[in-house]
C-alpha cells in the first residue's frame, strides 16, 4: 500500500512537471503579446522619449490582449510631457480603451473629457485624423454614460474625418445613439444651426414618429430623402432606413367588417378590456393617418354559449373575427373543420391538434421568446448550456422549449435546475454551477501529494451560457447566488418576464444579463404608447403588455392576405411578427441588457 500510494504521488508530480513544462514551451512565443510587452519592460531605454514610446508600444500589446488591468497600469506610467506629440492621440486612444475594457468608465472619462484639462490637454494641436479618433472615443464614453445627445455631438464632429470603416461604425453607433436619446433632447438636436446634425435628429424623428406604421413610415422617410439629398445620411443611410426605403409598402385591402370577441365578465375581464383599448388606440391612429380603418363589432366572448356568439359574428357581417382570448373557448372552435371567415384566435391550443381552416393564433407566449434566445445563444458560437427555471408550469414550458431548438440546432444542454422558492435558490445555483467538484479535486490533489497548492475555486467548465427563466423579484435574488458560485463570467440571457416590474435593474443586481423585450416595452417614445398612456391613466403593469396584443391584433388581422406571402412581415408592437406553420404567429423580439441603474436596447458591449 506505501508503495502503491508513493507511486501514486510521484506520477502526479510527473504530470504536473509535464504541464508545466508544456505551458512554458508554448507560452514562450514572440506571438504571445503579453509576454512580449512584459519582454519590452525588462530594460527601459534611458532616453525619456523612447521610453515613453516603449511603454506606450507595451501597454498597446497588453490592450490587444485584452489584459486591461495591466495596460492601465503601464500607461499610468507614462511622463505625458515627455511623450512624443505623434504618439498623444495613440496614448490618449490606449487609455480610453483600456479603461472602458476594465469597466472603468470614470477614468475612461478623465481622459477625454471637455473641456481640455489633464490629460485631454493633449489633444492640443493634434492632427484631424487624431481628433477624430479621440472624439470618437469621447462618444464611447458618453454613451456608456448615458449622455446620449453629447455623444450624437462628438460622432457628428468626427464622422468626416474618419475612414471609410471608421465612418460605417460610426454611423451605427450614431444611429443607436439617435434611437436612445429622449425626447426633449431630439428636438433641442433638430433646431441645431448644423444642419448635419440638424438632419440627424430629424431623421430618427421621422422614425420614430412612424414606428407604429411601416406605410407611413415609407413615406415619412421618402420625404426626408428628398428635402434631405446633401445629408450625409442620403447617400449613406443607415442599414434599417435602407431597408425601410428599399422596401414596398402597399396599404393593404383589409378587412371591411371585424368582429372583436373577448370576454367582458369573468376572471379575463380585464384582460380582455386591456387587449380592446390597445386595438382601439391603433385604430383611432390609422383613421388620422389616413389609412383604411374597418368598421368594427363587439361581442362578450364570457357568454356561455361561445359558438352561437361566435356565429352570430359571422351573421352580422365580420369578415374578420378577432378571438377568442380565453382557452376552453379556443378547443371549442378547434372542434370545427372550416371556420367561415378568418378568425384570429389570442391565445394557443393545447398541443399539436388539427387547425380548423381559416383560424390564425397570435399570442405573447414565452415559448416564442426561448426559441429566439436559443438560436440567437448559438450563432454567437455559446453551444453549452445550462438551464435554471422555476417550478412551475410556465417556466418547465420555457426550459423545454428552449432545450428542444437549443438540441435540434447542435448545441447541448448540459446541466439544468429547478427552483420552487426563495429558501432554496442558493442551494439550486450551487448544484448548477457545481463549484463543488473543483474544491474537491484540489482536496484530493493536497492529499495526494502532501503539500498545499494555490487553487481558486471555480464553476463547472462544461457550460458557456445560462439560461435564467424567472421575473423579475426571483432574477434579483438569483443573480448574485450566480455570481457568489462563480458563474460571473457565464454569459445569462432570459426572457422577457425577468423584465416583468419597472424596478426590475434599479439595485444593479442584474447587471450584464441579457433579454428580449416586446418593442412595445423598449420604445418609450413610441406615439401609440404615449397615446395609450394619455388615454388610460393608472394602467395596472400586468395588463400593460396586453395592450401590444391588441395593437398586433389589429395589424395582423389586416394583413393576413399579406402574411400568407414569402418572407412578409410585420413590425408589431409585440415584436416582428411572421405566419408560421399550423397558422402560428411568430415573435422576434429586440435585445436589451441590464446596464448597472438601467436597461439598454441593443447588446453591444464595444
Amino acid at each position: 500500500m506505501r508503495t502503491s500510494a508513493f507511486l501514486s504521488r510521484q506520477l502526479a508530480v510527473w504530470l504536473l512537471m509535464v504541464t508545466a513544462c508544456q505551458s512554458a514551451t508554448a507560452a514562450d512565443t514572440t506571438a504571445d503579446p503579453i509576454l512580449r510587452g512584459e519582454a519590452l519592460l525588462q530594460e527601459l531605454p534611458r532616453n525619456a522619449t523612447e521610453q515613453q514610446q516603449r511603454l506606450l508600444t507595451a501597454a498597446t500589446l497588453f490592450l490587444n490582449a485584452q489584459a486591461y488591468a495591466k495596460a492601465l497600469e503601464t500607461l499610468n506610467r507614462i511622463d505625458t510631457a515627455k511623450l512624443d506629440r505623434a504618439l498623444r492621440g495613440d496614448y490618449l486612444v490606449a487609455v480610453t480603451d483600456a479603461a472602458l475594457g476594465a469597466g472603468n468608465v470614470d477614468a475612461a472619462w478623465l481622459a477625454v473629457s471637455r473641456p481640455a484639462s489633464g490629460q485631454l490637454a493633449l489633444a492640443e494641436g493634434l492632427p484631424a485624423t487624431d481628433h477624430a479618433r479621440v472624439g470618437e472615443r469621447r462618444a464611447r464614453v458618453l454613451e456608456k454614460r448615458g449622455q446620449y445627445a453629447d455623444a450624437i455631438r462628438e460622432r457628428v464632429l468626427a464622422d468626416a474625418l474618419l475612414s471609410t470603416e471608421g465612418r460605417r461604425d460610426n454611423v451605427l453607433a450614431l444611429w443607436s445613439s439617435l434611437q436612445k436619446v429622449d425626447r426633449g433632447n431630439l428636438a433641442q438636436l433638430q433646431r441645431q444651426p448644423d444642419t448635419v446634425l440638424a438632419g440627424w435628429a430629424s431623421l430618427a424623428a421621422a422614425w420614430r414618429e412612424s414606428a407604429d406604421s411601416p406605410v407611413m413610415r415609407s413615406q415619412k422617410l421618402h420625404a426626408w430623402m428628398e428635402a434631405n439629398a446633401a445629408h450625409p445620411a442620403a447617400a449613406n443611410p443607415p442599414a434599417g432606413v435602407a431597408q425601410a426605403l428599399a422596401t414596398a409598402v402597399e396599404i393593404p385591402a383589409g378587412p371591411a367588417t371585424i368582429a372583436l370577441l373577448l370576454p367582458q365578465h369573468g376572471k379575463l375581464a380585464a384582460a380582455g378590456t386591456a387587449i380592446q383599448r390597445g386595438f382601439l388606440a391603433a385604430w383611432f391612429q390609422a383613421r388620422e393617418n389616413g389609412l383604411p380603418a374597418p368598421s368594427l363589432q363587439f361581442f362578450d366572448s364570457s357568454r356561455s354559449d361561445f359558438l352561437a356568439t361566435y356565429d352570430a359574428a359571422v351573421a352580422a357581417g365580420a369578415q374578420l373575427v378577432i378571438g377568442p382570448l380565453e382557452k376552453e373557448n379556443l378547443r371549442l372552435l378547434l372542434t370545427r373543420p372550416q371556420l367561415p371567415v378568418a378568425t384570429l384566435a389570442l391565445n394557443y391550443p393545447d398541443s399539436d391538434t388539427a387547425t380548423p381552416g381559416g383560424l390564425f393564433f397570435l399570442g405573447l407566449a414565452g415559448e416564442d421568446e426561448a426559441a429566439q434566445v436559443a438560436r440567437e445563444s448559438l450563432a454567437r458560437g455559446l453551444s453549452r448550456a445550462a438551464i435554471l427555471y422555476p417550478d412551475a408550469e410556465w417556466g418547465q414550458r420555457i426550459a423545454r422549449e428552449f432545450e428542444t431548438v437549443f438540441s435540434r440546432s447542435g448545441g447541448r444542454v448540459a446541466a439544468r435546475s429547478s427552483y420552487a422558492n426563495a429558501s432554496d435558490y442558493g442551494d439550486v445555483v450551487k448544484r448548477l454551477l457545481d463549484p463543488a467538484s473543483s474544491i474537491q479535486r484540489h482536496r484530493r490533489l493536497v492529499n495526494l501529494l502532501g503539500a498545499d497548492i494555490r487553487f481558486e475555486a471555480r464553476r463547472r467548465q462544461d457550460i458557456d451560457t445560462l439560461l435564467l427563466v424567472a421575473n423579475t423579484p426571483q432574477a434579483v435574488q438569483l443573480a448574485p447566488a450566480i455570481r457568489f458560485h462563480y458563474g460571473n463570467d457565464l454569459p445569462t440571457v432570459a426572457t422577457s418576464h425577468i423584465n416583468s416590474q419597472r424596478d426590475a435593474n434599479a439595485s444593479g443586481d442584474l447587471d450584464g444579463i441579457r433579454f428580449v423585450e416586446m418593442p412595445w416595452i423598449v420604445n418609450e417614445d413610441s406615439p401609440l404608447r404615449l397615446r395609450v398612456a394619455d388615454t388610460w391613466t393608472g394602467i395596472d403593469e400586468r395588463l400593460f403588455r396586453l395592450y401590444a396584443l391588441g395593437i398586433d391584433a389589429l395589424r395582423v388581422g389586416e394583413q393576413l392576405p399579406l402574411l400568407g406571402g414569402s418572407g412578409y412581415r410585420i413590425e408589431g408592437a409585440t415584436g416582428v411578427l411572421t405566419l408560421g406553420a399550423g397558422g402560428r404567429i411568430g415573435r422576434e423580439l429586440q435585445w436589451m441588457t441590464f446596464r448597472g441603474q438601467k436597461s439598454e436596447a441593443g447588446d453591444d458591449t464595444r
